[in-house]
C-alpha cells in the first residue's frame, strides 16, 4: 500500500464517531424507509455450488490450499454503490464524491481532472457493523426475511446506536439460516465467486483446479482499478472486464467485507479483493486481509442464499 498511514487497526470493525447514528430512529431514516426501491435494485448473478481450492493463487499449488464446498447462492453483480447506500440508509459516508482524488504528497483529497457519477461509485468508509444494518434494512424494504439478528431482533431500529468500539452483542450477531434476505458473503463464497465458480476455465471441483490470478484475468489491468491505473480514486462500478460469472470489480476498486473473522480468536473481520490504493499482490483473488486505518478503501457486496 502507498500511504503513510499503514498501521494495523486495533479494532477495525468499529465505526468512527462521525458515523454514529441510531439505526432507524431519526427523521431521515423514517422517510427513507417509506420510499419504494426500483423493482431490480440489486443486480445479482447465480453462483452454482461446488468444491474448489480455497487459497490457491492462480495455477500455483500452495501448502495451505484446501478443498472446500459451497452451496448455490446469488451475489451482487457489482459492489454496492453510493446511490444504493443512500437510497436505503438516507445518507452517504463516502470520502470520494466523483470530483476528487487522494493526494499522497498533501495527505488530503484534491480536485480530480475527470468527473464521475457519484451514485455509480462504490460506497466506502463503511464499517462492518453498518453493513449488517444495510443488509437487513434492504431485506425489509424488499419484503425478504432479514438474515441477521442481534439479541433476537432482526429490525435494526431495535439494535441501538452503531458501536464505536468492539461490542459483544454486535460481534455475536446471529445468521438466520432459513432467511432469504441479504447478507455479507462468507470468505468461501466470496473467493469461489471471484475465481469464476464452476465457469472458471480451470475448474474441476478437485485438487487439480487452476484459476486466473485476479478475478477474470491474469492481467490485472483488464479487471482491476489499483494504484497504478486508478489515479488515486475509486471508479464507477463495471468499468473493467467482468470475470467468468459476469461479476465486476471483485479485484480492485474497493476491498469488500466478508462475514468471517480474520482469525478464530479475534473479532477483526476479513476484507477481500484489493482496492484502488493496492499493489498487485493485494488484488489477487486468493488473498485475504484485515483492514488498515484508511477506510476509504473498503466497501462491500451482498449475497442471498
Amino acid at each position: 500500500m502507498k500511504r503513510m498511514k499503514e498501521l494495523w487497526r486495533v479494532a477495525v470493525i468499529v465505526c468512527t464517531a462521525a458515523l454514529i447514528f441510531t439505526a432507524g430512529d431519526n427523521e431521515t431514516t423514517m422517510r427513507t424507509s417509506q420510499q419504494q426501491l426500483p423493482p431490480v435494485f440489486m443486480e445479482t448473478v447465480e453462483v452454482q455450488g461446488g468444491s474448489f481450492m480455497f487459497g490457491r493463487n492462480g495455477a500455483k499449488k500452495g501448502e495451505n490450499d484446501k478443498l472446500v464446498t459451497v452451496s448455490t447462492f446469488r451475489i451482487g453483480k457489482y459492489p454496492v454503490t453510493q446511490g444504493q447506500w443512500k437510497a436505503v440508509m438516507g445518507e452517504n459516508p463516502s470520502a470520494f464524491d466523483g470530483t476528487n482524488a487522494y493526494d499522497y504528497n498533501k495527505d488530503k483529497y484534491v480536485s480530480a481532472k475527470k468527473t464521475f457519477n457519484r451514485d455509480k461509485l462504490p460506497v466506502e468508509t463503511v464499517c462492518w457493523y453498518e453493513v449488517l444494518i444495510f443488509a437487513n434494512k434492504l431485506s425489509m424494504k424488499e419484503n425478504l426475511q432479514p438474515a441477521y439478528k442481534i439479541k433476537g431482533e432482526s429490525d435494526p431500529a431495535k439494535w441501538g446506536g452503531v458501536p464505536t468500539l468492539s461490542n459483544d452483542d454486535w460481534n455475536n450477531v446471529a445468521i438466520d439460516a432459513d432467511a432469504n434476505g441479504w447478507r455479507m458473503p462468507s470468505e468461501y463464497e466470496w473467493e469461489f465467486a471471484a475465481k469464476g465458480g464452476r465457469k472458471s476455465a480451470g475448474y474441476t471441483g478437485t485438487e487439480a483446479d487452476t484459476y486466473f490470478i485476479y478475478s477474470g484475468s491474469n492481467d490485472m489491468d483488464e479487471v482491476a482499478w489499483y494504484y497504478e491505473n486508478s489515479n488515486d480514486r475509486t471508479h464507477e462500478v463495471g468499468g473493467k472486464k467482468a470475470n467468468e460469472l459476469g461479476l465486476y470489480d471483485m479485484s480492485g476498486n474497493v476491498y469488500e467485507w466478508c462475514f468471517d473473522k480474520f482469525a478464530p480468536n479475534r473479532e477483526i473481520r476479513v476484507v477481500r479483493g484489493g482496492s484502488w490504493d493496492g499493489k498487485a499482490v493485494y488484488v489477487r483473488s486468493a488473498n485475504a486481509f484485515h483492514p488498515r486505518d484508511q477506510r476509504d478503501i473498503i466497501g462491500f457486496r451482498l449475497v442471498r442464499s
